[in-house]
């Protein structure tokens, strides 16, 4: 026994390795599939699925690499989430997007009732019951389902509970639970990205409160780099409450400058991001997909189209606009 006492504390530490290993299971986020993030993108669903995997083990990456997924149409890569969803019941995340597409007609003719099926497959699984809530008329009924939701922590149930509180829709109007809806997305970092939930909160104090109540928190927002908050500070507050020393100048002055700094840094991260799909877009248009030709004439036309054009050369740009802008022309007269 005097033998083994000195071993004790090596013995302990290797039985808790082993049970860790062997017993608790893996709690760290699982990779979501390639595949079924690349349909998620090539259908431009990403903000939608975005909230949905937050209640899973699977992230949605910030981005995916065009040659992944821009060579799909949405008609082809909703016929394959589609396929995914079906063969798979336990896939929650592909029963959600299938229902949404059929909701809203992305890659596919708008169909409620099949919207409708396919959320009723995903159970209790809140973003299927916030979604189902939007899709009642019955105030009540609606209401029940978000607060479902928002008991499991998922954010846009959380939102539209505070709404629903707020309006007094399906319930008694109370304020303070409207509040405590949105405090609670703030308190556990449900919506931090670009301080969205700390804009929500600002936006309520100042509908309900008055807009020197929801000044703290529009800089609060504004210091987790919400461009929205930044400028109500600069354009409203301390533009609208200026004395006859104006004091709120620098003030005034910093957030006008965080502002278009931000809104800048931004618009390039956009560009570079069209700028790489462009290849991907041509080749698709080129092949007569009416799709990629709507998304380049769209591209070429937007409002960065002469500061594009400029980089890219104007010639080729304006004749590659031409020649969408005539490809679309014709699809839409001999589709008719």
């Amino acid at each position: 026994m005097k033998k083994i006492l000195p071993l004790l504390p090596l013995l302990i530490a290797v039985s808790i390795t082993y049970v860790t290993q062997k017993v608790i299971p893996n709690t760290e986020p699982k990779p979501a599939t390639t595949e079924q993030i690349a349909y998620e993108f090539a259908l431009s669903i990403t903000d939608y699925t975005k909230q949905v995997r937050s209640m899973t083990d699977a992230p949605l990456p910030d981005a995916l690499p065009p040659q992944d997924y821009l060579l799909l149409t949405k008609k082809d890569a909703f016929s394959a989430y589609k396929a995914l969803a079906d063969n798979d019941s336990k896939n929650l995340i592909a029963q959600c997007a299938v229902g949404y597409c059929y909701l809203l007609g992305i890659g596919t003719q708008k169909d409620e009732a099949a919207a409708r099926a396919y959320y009723d497959r995903a159970g209790d699984f809140a973003p299927a019951l916030n979604t189902l809530a939007t899709m009642t008329d019955d105030r009540e009924a609606a209401f029940a389902l978000y607060k479902r939701a928002a008991d499991q922590h998922y954010v846009t149930a959380l939102y539209n509970l505070a709404t629903a509180y707020r309006l007094g829709s399906g319930c008694q109007k109370d304020v303070q639970k409207a509040e405590a809806c949105l405090q609670r997305i703030c308190d556990l970092h449900l919506d931090d990205a670009n301080g969205k939930g700390a804009l929500a909160l600002a936006q309520f104090h100042n509908d309900v409160y008055g807009e020197r109540d929801a000044l703290p928190y529009y800089v609060s927002a504004a210091e987790q780099g919400n461009s929205s908050a930044m400028f109500e500070l600069w354009f409203r507050f301390f533009s609208r409450y200026r004395n006859q020393n104006d004091s709120y100048a620098a003030a005034r002055a910093h957030w006008k400058r965080a502002d278009f700094t931000l809104r800048a840094q931004q618009k390039e991260k956009r560009y570079k991001s069209a700028l790489e799909k462009l290849p991907f877009l041509q080749q698709r248009a080129e092949s007569g997909d009416a799709e990629a030709m709507v998304a380049l004439a769209n591209y070429y036309s937007g409002f960065e189209s002469e500061q594009r054009n400029q980089r890219i050369g104007s010639d080729s740009s304006v004749s590659c606009l031409d020649g969408c802008f005539l490809a679309v022309m014709l699809l839409g007269f001999f589709g008719n």
